[in-house]
């Protein structure tokens, strides 16, 4: 499958693992350090039709766009946890459609989010809310995107 509009990469240091926010296909694509994709996240990722998260690993679909849980309709940033720490790598998606952020382990699997609706807001240095930023984190532009 192609990627018609990736819009965030990131990569996981200890692992060369890259992870990119596959905007056209409303999904998280994750490629291994030897570059070909291994794996595809999101609601109908192995199917197409599965109405509910899925990981999958070959032939995969585009995601089904919506805001349950694992699900996506505008993935467009991506971070991953590189510190360490207990969470690391760890994958954060921010979803600009619906206002999210969802956290996945190293492996795909669902952790948490939060966020809603045009309302997920953080504070600022001063303690004032701020919006989730609409906008582009690291851009990536592979031939392919996804099995």
């Amino acid at each position: 499958m192609r990627c018609p509009r990736p819009r965030g990469s990131r990569s996981n240091e200890a692992t060369g693992d890259v992870y990119v926010a596959d905007t056209g296909n409303g999904r998280v694509d994750e490629f291994d350090s030897s570059g070909p994709s291994s794996a595809a996240w999101g609601w109908g990722v192995a199917d197409g039709t599965t109405a509910a998260f899925q990981t999958c690993t070959t032939t995969c679909h585009a995601g089904i766009s919506g805001s349950g849980a694992g699900q996506f309709t505008t993935p467009a940033f991506i971070a991953v946890d590189n510190s360490g720490g207990a969470s690391a790598g760890d994958v954060y998606v921010g979803d600009t459609g619906d206002n999210l952020v969802t956290k996945f382990d190293s492996s795909g699997d669902l952790v948490s989010s939060w966020g809603s609706g045009g309302q997920t807001e953080r504070l600022d240095r001063d303690w004032r809310p701020v919006r989730f930023a609409r906008g582009r984190s690291q851009s990536t532009r592979p031939a392919t995107c996804g099995l």
